[in-house]
């Protein structure tokens, strides 16, 4: 074993989600966001034939906001994602990956699910978002069934998804939280609906847009950054979360 390989370790955190507009690109968007903002070097893999992924790279390049530290990768084939991210384990060049995958099963899904460490799902506290969460917590199901006993298991887990006030929930979402507590294995933090999750999903890193805004001496860019490393410390904690499986357990709900 060559000198430090045992220490390095490349983590494959993917977004799959059998519902449409629950927020697996804007979610990966932000966590991608936070970890280069802490000096983390992430590959995004863009298998979603929608290309919502590809597009936020190329506003981000179109702004002058994507950072040297930031690769993106798109593609319809899972042998090509296998490839990226052992091409990237064996030359040291990333820490974190962060896999879009398509809103539908594929051939390919099964592939993709299983070169994942960790698999998220976000969903919103609404009754649609109740129902397709069930579908895709089914389908990982049957999911590690495929793979069989003795092989790897990606751990997989829920985040809930632009909240539109986490200190004061509406009747509704506190009652799709409970239940989401209750059904799904849920990560303790919620991402919140925030106006700057949407300046991050059209300009590009959110870290990037703060430094160059401050560099500017942009007009306001003092309230902004606040909001912006507030939201990026939050995305952090889900991050953690995903990676430690930090969920609700019974006795918590």
């Amino acid at each position: 074993m060559a000198d430090g390989e045992a220490d390095f370790n490349l983590p494959v955190i993917t977004a799959f989600s059998f519902k449409g507009g629950a927020g697996k690109t804007t979610l990966l968007a932000l966590l991608g966001s936070a970890a280069l903002a802490s000096g983390y070097r992430v590959i995004f893999i863009d298998t979603d034939s929608t290309n919502n992924l590809s597009s936020w790279q190329g506003a981000a390049v179109q702004n002058g906001y994507w950072p040297d530290t930031a690769q993106l990768h798109h593609t319809l084939d899972a042998d090509r994602v296998t490839q990226i991210i052992d091409d990237a384990y064996d030359t040291r060049s990333a820490d974190l990956v962060l896999l879009d995958t398509p809103g539908f099963a594929t051939k390919a899904l099964d592939q993709l699910l299983a070169v994942s460490d960790f698999v998220m799902s976000p969903i919103q506290l609404s009754q649609p978002d109740a129902v397709s969460a069930v579908a895709t917590r089914d389908w990982m199901q049957a999911f590690y069934l495929r793979l069989g006993a003795g092989s790897p298991r990606p751990a997989h887990c829920f985040v809930a998804n632009n909240v539109k006030n986490l200190s004061r929930l509406s009747v509704t979402e506190q009652k799709y939280l409970e239940r989401a507590r209750k059904d799904f294995a849920l990560v303790k933090t919620m991402v919140p609906h925030r106006a700057t999750l949407a300046m991050m999903t059209d300009k590009g890193p959110l870290g990037e847009i703060i430094k160059h805004q401050i560099s500017e001496g942009y007009e306001g860019a003092r309230i902004s950054a606040g909001h912006s490393t507030e939201l990026l410390e939050l995305a952090m904690q889900v991050m953690n979360d995903v990676l430690s499986h930090n969920v609700w357990e019974a006795e918590d709900a």
